[in-house]
C-alpha cells in the first residue's frame, strides 16, 4: 500500500531511549517490519530505483540510518 498523508505528516513518536523519532524514520521502520526490502523502502520513500548507482547507495544509507534511529540504535 502507498503511504498515507496521515503517516507522512505524523508527528514524531518517542523511541525507546526517550528521544523523538522523525515521521520518515517511523515510516521506514514500519515498512521494514512489514516485510519490505531495503530496496523497496528506498523506492517508496525516495522514488529511487536500485539501478540508480551512487544515487541509490546514498539513499539506501539514509534509509538504513532512519531505521536504526527508529529502533533506538546508533548510526
Amino acid at each position: 500500500a502507498c503511504g498515507s498523508a496521515a503517516a507522512a505528516g505524523a508527528a514524531a513518536s518517542p523511541a525507546r531511549n526517550g528521544q523523538t523519532v522523525p515521521a520518515e524514520a517511523q515510516r521506514a521502520y514500519t515498512l521494514f517490519m512489514g516485510g519490505k526490502s531495503p530496496a523497496e523502502i528506498v523506492l517508496e520513500l525516495r522514488g529511487i530505483k536500485s539501478s540508480a548507482g551512487a544515487t541509490y547507495q546514498k539513499a539506501l544509507k539514509e534509509i538504513m540510518d532512519l531505521i536504526r534511529l527508529a529502533i533506538g540504535g546508533a548510526k
